[in-house]
């Protein structure tokens, strides 16, 4: 006879009041970091006494009465005193950065236009940027709300990230999503 696994909880259902007042009293957050107050069998923790580890996502996640949450979420939840009833997003994108002034609750919306980091390998060092090869020019574009918005080619990169801001800041996205264009003045050329 198979036996059923049992049903994952939904985050409603594991973040309740009993549950933040449970971390109150088993974690101390110190600087944005979860350390346990009491050792004890099964905890696990880095050799600082931090508690949790960091996972493939970039993300910490701690264990809590055999539960476990992404630390940015319960660091949320105590500083505030309340569970976060939406999206955390963390400001400077960082994903372990956890300082409570870098967490933020956002919706999926607005997290998707908030802080992303350049990919690897992509072939422009900007968001929303980047080399179409037929035509030996900068394209720049945007997505919002599963929308594409093409806006235009360009001669320079910083051009096109220039349009890429401008679009940015019409469309609402956190200023943290903007390209750094460096001044004329600051680019460093070699010769």
């Amino acid at each position: 006879m198979k036996t059923e696994k049992p049903r994952r909880r939904t985050s409603a259902e594991r973040e309740t009041a009993a549950t933040l007042e449970l971390a109150k009293e088993t974690f101390r957050l110190k600087d944005g970091k979860l350390y346990w107050l009491k050792s004890g069998k099964g905890r696990k923790s880095d050799r600082h006494g931090r508690a949790g580890s960091l996972v493939s996502s970039g993300y910490r996640q701690v264990g809590l009465e055999r539960v476990v949450y992404m630390e940015h979420r319960l660091v949320f939840a105590m500083f505030h005193g309340r569970w976060p009833s939406a999206q955390i997003d963390h400001i400077d994108g960082a994903r372990d950065n956890n300082l409570p002034e870098n967490l933020r609750e956002v919706s999926n919306v607005e997290n998707s236009r908030a802080f992303q980091k350049t990919r690897s390998g992509a072939s422009s060092k900007y968001r929303g940027v980047s080399w179409h090869k037929g035509r030996k020019k900068w394209v720049a574009q945007i997505d919002k709300d599963g929308s594409h918005y093409y806006l235009g080619l360009f001669t320079q990169e910083d051009d096109a990230a220039s349009a890429f801001n401008a679009a940015a800041l019409r469309m609402g996205f956190f200023p943290e999503a903007l390209n750094t264009i460096p001044e004329p003045d600051q680019i460093v050329t070699t010769n």
